[in-house]
């Protein structure tokens, strides 16, 4: 009883730390640096409730964390690698990899799965219309408004092996 009421208010203030987080002034527009941090409470949450079943890794590099992106933009890729990637199936070494760099001007941003992966029908209806979720849809969108139509959200998925989601802006 004495460890489920700990777990209940470490789940409260964790919960209360992202609801503040999310909602903190209101600006549309974050450093990565916030926005990841905002991650790494999700991710938290996560792992407390699936206790700890998955792993995660970071790859980021020093230089991007001041760049700008669309407030809660990773949380609906992580949401989705978690729940219909890597705690989808059935595999002991459950993987969540995030990276971040620069190349040719531009920043990039991976979110890595080692879960079921996806075929080719179901990956190429992930930000389409014909999707019945919206988050990534609304995150594709969001930054292509910011950014301009070039930019946006690509998958790259093997069924068995996992699923790369992949943000690319200026």
């Amino acid at each position: 009883m004495d460890e489920q009421t700990e777990d209940a208010v470490w789940m409260v203030n964790a919960l209360s730390r992202y609801l503040r987080m999310s909602i903190n002034k209101g600006e549309q527009i974050v450093s990565l640096e916030e926005e990841i941090q905002l991650m790494r409470t999700y991710i938290e949450i996560m792992q407390k409730r699936f206790q700890n079943k998955f792993e995660v890794f970071y790859e980021v590099e020093q230089d991007t964390l001041q760049i700008p992106i669309p407030k809660l933009s990773l949380q609906p890729l992580v949401e989705n690698a978690l729940l219909h990637g890597i705690l989808h199936c059935d595999r002991k070494d459950m993987r969540l990899t995030i990276r971040s760099w620069r190349t040719d001007g531009e920043a990039v941003i991976q979110i890595e799965d080692n879960g079921c992966g996806m075929d080719e029908k179901t990956l190429a209806t992930i930000t389409s219309a014909e999707t019945k979720g919206y988050g990534i849809r609304n995150v594709d969108q969001r930054i292509k408004l910011y950014f301009g139509d070039i930019y946006g959200i690509t998958y790259e998925s093997t069924p068995g092996e996992g699923t790369t989601a992949t943000i690319t802006y200026r």
